[in-house]
């Protein structure tokens, strides 16, 4: 892993910076890749259509044609070898490719999610939540990026993962105290203002939103995967979410002009400002999925997108534990109580006290088994307490490899 922590604490953040040897390929390899390459193709097959992996032959963006499928494959060397090949007998001018995939974390195991979602927990840690999260990987021999000289509205960590990465940024307003807007791929006469950056692998590059920026190559393969936060003013990130729950449950006419424009908005908020919204909202439906909204953004570590539920059997015999970085979030909205882990989140209707007592001792670090829960909390029904632990393993709260 990382040292992302102590990096956050001794870098500068507004500035761009190389931080070399900083990760391991334990973090991440080739075979993870490859493997999150093939499942995202499988499942485009089978008909998902928002896996957003785009193709690049030279500076044109393709659709993704059946060549473009690590079907047979036997490892991601090779899948890159023969795209390399087919580019080279192909009509491009060029003869190099770039394939863009976002949140690959998505069809990674579930474990790297975990990894990722530490990062972000450090991250948020030194800045406070207050951000989305992506991250994108970039594979490819092109010589620079295909788009051209662009700005992100996220600042980026690119981890170096294969060959050498450079990324050459401009300050946010060099072009305009130019008077000059950059020609995104003809930038020859901006070079000696540029920063240049340069990693190899397991060195990780960071740059601060809104610099200009283009990533160079020198012609040979190069893997590097860039973990971006979208940083908002916690009104904002609020605020979409009481549009998006006004809109979702239909209160159109709902009066949120209190809270939306309160300069005394809760600054320390984490997962508990019902107190403030029932100053606000005397209407609980609104409180109910506001507040599920968020706990499920807070619990996702803000990833906007996040994996598919695990295949979680329930064995009452087996050992089970929740993870102290990742707890089970809960709270109540009149007779509703909301149970949140890692972005998904679920309703218990006029829970009882020992319900309550449940949570908190799942939450206790203690090791337990179904039967051993059965036992102690003999109250509660049978169906209720196996919803409750088959739900809460399908999120991923029990994951072993924590």
């Amino acid at each position: 892993m990382p040292h992302f922590e102590e990096i956050l604490t001794e870098q500068n953040l507004t500035k761009p910076f190389l931080i070399k040897n900083a990760f391991s390929d334990s973090f991440i390899n080739n075979e993870i890749l490859f493997q999150a390459i093939k499942q995202a193709n499988q499942r485009q097959v089978k008909g998902e259509s928002n896996i957003k992996l785009t193709f690049y032959n030279g500076l044109q963006a393709q659709a993704t044609q059946y060549w473009h499928r690590p079907n047979d494959d036997k490892n991601l060397n090779e899948y890159l070898s023969r795209l390399e090949q087919i580019i080279i007998k192909s009509t491009s001018n060029t003869k190099t490719y770039a394939l863009k995939f976002h949140d690959i974390h998505k069809y990674c195991d579930f474990s790297f999610w975990i990894k990722l979602k530490k990062l972000c927990q450090n991250y948020f840690k030194q800045r406070g939540f207050s951000a989305y999260v992506e991250n994108v990987l970039f594979i490819g021999n092109y010589a620079s990026t295909p788009i051209g000289i662009h700005k992100d509205s996220g600042s980026v960590f690119k981890f170096v993962i294969q060959g050498t990465k450079k990324i050459r940024l401009w300050e946010p307003d060099y072009f305009k105290l130019k008077n000059h807007k950059p020609n995104i791929h003809n930038y020859q006469e901006h070079l000696d203002q540029s920063i240049l950056l340069e990693g190899n692998p397991g060195d990780i590059i960071y740059w601060p939103k809104n610099y200009w920026h283009i990533g160079e190559n020198n012609s040979q393969t190069s893997i590097s995967l860039s973990l971006a936060f979208y940083e908002k003013s916690k009104i904002a990130l609020f605020n979409e979410l009481i549009d998006f729950s006004r809109n979702k449950i239909h209160r159109k006419n709902a009066n949120v002009s209190l809270l939306k424009n309160n300069p005394d908005f809760i600054e320390s908020y984490g997962t508990d400002f019902d107190e403030y919204l029932s100053k606000t909202y005397n209407y609980d439906a609104m409180r109910l999925f506001i507040t599920q909204k968020w706990l499920e953004t807070y619990t996702a570590s803000g990833f906007m997108h996040i994996p598919q539920k695990l295949n979680f059997i329930l064995d009452e015999q087996e050992h089970l534990n929740t993870s102290p970085h990742f707890p089970i979030y809960y709270k109540q909205i009149g007779h509703e109580l909301i149970l949140a882990c890692h972005g998904r989140s679920f309703n218990i209707t006029n829970p009882t006290k020992e319900i309550l007592d449940l949570i908190e001792f799942i939450n206790s670090k203690t090791k337990f088994t179904y039967l051993g829960l059965s036992n102690k909390f003999q109250t509660i029904p049978k169906s209720v307490l196996k919803f409750m632990i088959q739900t809460l393993g399908s999120y991923g709260a029990f994951y072993a490899k924590f």
